[in-house]
């Protein structure tokens, strides 16, 4: 119970909608992350499929 209890009470704590609002640091930051994240995917396939070692 002590975690439901946790979960209430940090939700009443909110005293207005402007605590929830995303930045715009916040916005550059995890675009940047997501842009890179897609880079190292993209980057993975690639190597994957030409992969000197693997060729059949």
């Amino acid at each position: 119970m002590p975690i439901i209890y946790f979960f209430e009470c940090t939700h009443c704590i909110r005293t207005s909608p402007a605590d929830q609002d995303v930045t715009d640091m916040r916005l550059a930051i995890f675009n940047k992350l997501g842009m890179s994240l897609l880079r190292l995917v993209i980057l993975y396939h690639y190597v994957a499929v030409n992969n000197p070692k693997k060729q059949e």
